[in-house]
């Protein structure tokens, strides 16, 4: 008897021990993922901190989908992967739910695309906001990092056709993405690409009062924007498409300048300092200076060696001084550098 009270006492403290460890390994990757975990169908999701991430696979284990609604300041039922987008209720409370989340959420219902990331679902817990996205494998800042060789220059071609597809949908929806930049575009590993974080994301139609010039990446940040203009338009999205491109091809960075004056000067010294003929209006923009070195126009292809003849073209047609003369996304699909493309495959 003895023996048996022993051996049930040590295996009953055992299960004991086992479950807190559980429950502490379970509370530390919550913290660790800013609190909340989820699940889709059969699919456990961590959700990372800022709202603006895709969701993150953690593990797949068979699960019955979850029909209750989470509760909270905002209620949703939440998604299988498979279930189209949910109406999103919100319900604020307190400070309400920031303006920037609020914006996104609103734009990102109305982008529906293949070429647009999916936002699944919206998670309010423990006072944040977490927006759940379809998962993709990575961004394609990382996916340059993790091949030593260059980018087959194929692949090139359909990210940018993929890119300029999805962002003519957002412009033909009113939508400027404002923040273009490798990081921000998602590839999959059988060559899809998504448009992600809308979060400077703002629409354009019905115009509407004057932007701010803090929105885009500096590197990819047009020169009507360094020069102050707060009545930009699209063609900011089509710009950084061109820096891009270029980036793609070399893997490299095309413009990476250090400071708002030092990317200026670095755009000068490639496509000429800008004057009156070739941009009417630029002397009159807030932060012109008459001062500005000279740098004459030099030859674009010398930058992106690898990049086709046609490619380069287009290239020189999204990077145009004058926003009103910049190749506009839709147009930019139907360029020769496409031709050779399987769009319809894509």
């Amino acid at each position: 008897c003895v023996c048996v009270c022993v051996c049930v006492c040590v295996c009953v403290c055992a299960r004991a021990s086992k479950r807190r460890e559980s429950s502490k390994s379970r509370r530390r990757r919550r913290r660790a993922w800013g609190g909340a975990v989820v699940r889709f169908g059969g699919r456990s999701v961590a959700l990372g901190r800022r709202g603006r991430w895709h969701a993150r696979a953690l593990h797949t284990h068979p699960q019955p989908p979850i029909t209750p609604p989470l509760t909270g300041k905002l209620t949703l039922p939440c998604l299988p992967v498979s279930s189209p987008p949910q109406r999103i209720r919100l319900e604020v409370e307190d400070e309400g739910i920031p303006s920037t989340a609020l914006r996104e959420i609103s734009l990102l219902r109305e982008l529906q695309h293949p070429n647009v990331v999916m936002l699944r679902d919206c998670v309010q817990d423990d006072g944040k906001l977490y927006l759940v996205f379809e998962f993709v494998d990575k961004d394609l800042k990382k996916y340059m990092e993790s091949t030593s060789a260059l980018l087959d220059p194929m692949l090139v071609k359909s990210y940018a056709f993929q890119i300029c597809r999805g962002l003519a949908f957002c412009h033909s929806r009113g939508v400027m993405h404002r923040d273009l930049k490798p990081q921000n575009l998602l590839v999959s590993r059988d060559g899809k690409l998504k448009l992600a974080d809308f979060g400077l994301a703002r629409a354009f139609c019905p115009p509407i009062r004057p932007l701010t010039h803090e929105v885009v990446t500096l590197w990819y940040r047009p020169p009507e924007i360094l020069m102050g203009s707060q009545t930009y338009a699209p063609p900011v999205d089509v710009w950084a498409i061109g820096a891009i491109l270029a980036e793609c091809t070399t893997k490299r960075p095309f413009l990476p300048g250090d400071s708002e004056i030092d990317e200026l000067f670095k755009i000068f010294r490639i496509f000429g300092t800008p004057n009156e003929e070739v941009w009417p209006g630029c002397t009159a923009l807030q932060d012109w200076n008459p001062a500005f070195p000279n740098w004459p126009r030099l030859n674009v292809s010398k930058f992106v060696p690898g990049l086709e003849e046609a490619g380069v073209d287009l290239l020189k047609e999204m990077m145009r001084y004058d926003p009103r003369e910049r190749i506009s996304a839709k147009a930019a699909m139907a360029h020769p550098y496409f031709d050779d493309l399987e769009k319809e495959a894509i």
